[in-house]
């Protein structure tokens, strides 16, 4: 499964880029605004978006959400304080920081599952799906 990672933290970043990679999902890339974003969606085309709300450059990762959620694209927000429900519109879920690596792959592999409509695990409490 191809997915797009956008996070603001460089080091964030490429923790979650290595923990998807060595649980064998491809990270198309990793953006920090919504600009760079939707270029890497609109080239890479992923199943999935990994979104921390906060953004560079004053960008916000609820607008981009509805941005990719309109290219059909699914987005797992990531954030400190996720939204109750205002998420529920343009995400699957929101995996609520600080998490770890493992609940990140549950995570990911729960949304996959889901949009496959399989049964899956119990989700970590971490995440929060809308």
């Amino acid at each position: 499964m191809k997915i797009l990672v956008v996070e603001d933290d460089a080091l964030v970043a490429l923790q979650i880029e290595s923990v998807l990679g060595a649980a064998g999902f491809t990270v198309i890339g990793v953006a920090d605004t919504q600009a760079s974003a939707l270029a890497l969606a609109d080239t890479g085309h992923p199943a999935l978006a990994v979104v921390d709300i906060t953004l560079a450059d004053g960008d916000n990762g609820l607008a981009l959400a509805d941005l990719l959620q309109q290219r059909g694209i699914p987005v797992l927000l990531t954030s400190g304080n996720c939204p109750p429900d205002s998420g529920t519109r343009c995400a699957v879920g929101c995996l609520g920081k600080p998490y770890a690596g493992h609940e990140l792959v549950a995570a990911v592999t729960i949304i996959c599952q889901r949009a496959a409509g399989q049964a899956h695990a119990a989700a970590p409490t971490s995440l929060h799906l809308f």
